[in-house]
C-alpha cells in the first residue's frame, strides 16, 4: 500500500502472531487482551476501540497477500474466513454487532445500557455510510465478476 517494505514486514509479523496464536487461542476471533508470554487471553472479543481495527487490518493484509499471490494468502484464508464468520454469527437478529462478546459462546457481554447506546451509534453510523457501502459493494461485485476465482473459498 505504501510501498515501504519495512511496513509490510511489520504487518506480516503482527498478522503472524494473530493468525498462529491469538485467533486459534481465542475461539477464532481477536482477544480484547492477550498475553504473549503466557499464550492466553481473556476469552473476549471487543469490537469497540482497537478490536475492530485488528479485524480490518488482518483482512486488509490478507487481501494484499492475495493480490501479491504469496503463500501467506493461502495460509491466512481459512483463519480469516473463520474469524469473519464467527463475528457475523455473533450479530443480533437485526444484524448489528455488539460492543463485546464472549469469544467461545458468541453471546454479548454488554447487554446493559451500553447496548442501547452502542446500537444507536451503529444505526447512526450505518445510516451515514449506506451510500458508501453500496459503492463498495458494487466495486467488490464488479471485481468478483472480473476475477477467475474467489478470494475466500466458502467453507
Amino acid at each position: 500500500m505504501t510501498g515501504d517494505p519495512r511496513l509490510l514486514e511489520w504487518a506480516r509479523r503482527i498478522a503472524g502472531a494473530y493468525i498462529e496464536e491469538v485467533l486459534p487461542g481465542n475461539g477464532g476471533v481477536p482477544a480484547s487482551r492477550w498475553n504473549f508470554t503466557t499464550h492466553s487471553g481473556d476469552g473476549r472479543l471487543r469490537l469497540r476501540d482497537h478490536g475492530n481495527e485488528t479485524v480490518v487490518g488482518l483482512t486488509m493484509l490478507f487481501t494484499l497477500e492475495h493480490a501479491l499471490q504469496t503463500p501467506r494468502a493461502e495460509r491466512y484464508a481459512p483463519v480469516i474466513q473463520r474469524m469473519l464468520d464467527r463475528i457475523l454469527a455473533s450479530a443480533n437478529g437485526d444484524g448489528l454487532l455488539y460492543n463485546e462478546i464472549d469469544a467461545a459462546a458468541l453471546h454479548p457481554l454488554d447487554e446493559s445500557g451500553n447496548r442501547r447506546r452502542a446500537l444507536s451509534r451503529v444505526r447512526s453510523t450505518a445510516m451515514r455510510t449506506r451510500s458508501k457501502a453500496r459503492s463498495i459493494s458494487s466495486t467488490v461485485s464488479q471485481s468478483r465478476r472480473r476475477s477467475t476465482g474467489s478470494i475466500l473459498k466458502p467453507t
